[in-house]
């Protein structure tokens, strides 16, 4: 899949491959340099990783996501950018499917 076109916004794109089997990659755009946060989420909503913390470029980022720890489920994922003079805001979630240990039965949500 090729790399999704950003605008000057911040955005926060489809994760790829989904569903995914332990690794997938995490793609985002920052309107301007901004500390930058990508935390992963349970299907509880409870923090299970902070994938990235730290002051990023404007621009198109990604980061790779290794859920081979975790158990096979679904998983959510939120990217939030703070800048100095500026509220922080929300990219909002994403459902990034699911994560399978190898050699594990594929997990379904219905």
């Amino acid at each position: 899949a090729g790399a999704p076109a950003f605008g000057n916004t911040t955005e926060l794109g489809q994760n790829y491959p989904n569903p995914f089997n332990p690794r997938t990659t995490i793609r985002f755009a920052l309107a301007e340099s901004a500390r930058a946060r990508v935390e992963i989420f349970n299907a509880r909503g409870q923090l299970v990783e902070t994938l990235l913390d730290r002051e990023m470029a404007a621009g198109a980022h990604s980061i790779d996501f290794n859920a081979e720890r975790l158990a096979s489920g679904v998983y959510f994922y939120k990217l939030t950018e703070s800048c100095v003079g500026c509220h922080a805001r929300y990219a909002g979630h994403r459902f990034p499917g699911y994560a399978q240990p190898p050699q594990a039965t594929p997990a379904h949500a219905h």
